[in-house]
């Protein structure tokens, strides 16, 4: 794999604005420059997991072949999917709290490496920002709130920021209204 001078950064975008469209678009664009490059999606929330799975899932065909994805449910099947020579050309998804896990198993090292590039998506970046990932390697994170001198710092510059406001003028999202509920209670003594 050719040396890049990018070694990641944040996609601050609001919500609802399509991160895990631009996910699947940018595993897309990277299977085609880096054909057998790993891709390593973390989630920190089962149902995040599954929703990010589900929405590559709808891809299958057009940018994704079967058997592409590969979505690790339990450590040990997360340690040998990492591994394994096979896992070239996959993309796999995983949660942030898998990897604590065998951080915690330090007489079982793990050692990943793809000649290809091993390309690291973290959604929900500022829960979950402090994943290391080896400077060869490239992470990319998404995030609609980044945490002010934290996120960063941690993962690297700003790739593209969409904003609420953005998305508002937009209509992709609606205006928040809040409205102090408590004018509405009645008078308790």
């Amino acid at each position: 794999m050719e040396k890049s001078s990018f070694k990641g950064g944040v996609n601050n975008h609001t919500t609802g604005s399509g991160k895990s469209d631009t996910m699947a678009f940018l595993a897309n664009q990277l299977r085609r420059k880096h054909a057998d490059c790993t891709i390593i999606v973390i989630t920190d929330r089962n149902e995040l997991d599954r929703q990010i799975y589900e929405r590559f899932r709808e891809y299958e065909g057009t940018f994704f072949t079967l058997g592409d994805l590969v979505i690790i449910e339990d450590i040990n099947k997360l340690k040998k999917s990492l591994e394994k020579e096979p896992n070239q050309g996959k993309i796999i998804f995983a949660l942030v709290q898998k990897f604590q896990d065998l951080v915690d198993l330090k007489e079982n090292k793990i050692t990943f490496e793809n000649k290809a590039g091993v390309f690291v998506f973290i959604d929900e970046a500022h829960r979950s920002q402090n994943l290391i990932v080896d400077a060869e390697n490239k992470k990319v994170s998404f995030t609609a709130t980044p945490i002010e001198g934290k996120t960063y710092e941690e993962i690297g510059p700003p790739i593209h920021t969409y904003s609420a406001n953005q998305a508002i003028q937009n209509e992709i999202i609606v205006n928040i209204i809040y409205e102090e509920a408590y004018k509405f209670l009645p008078e308790t003594h």
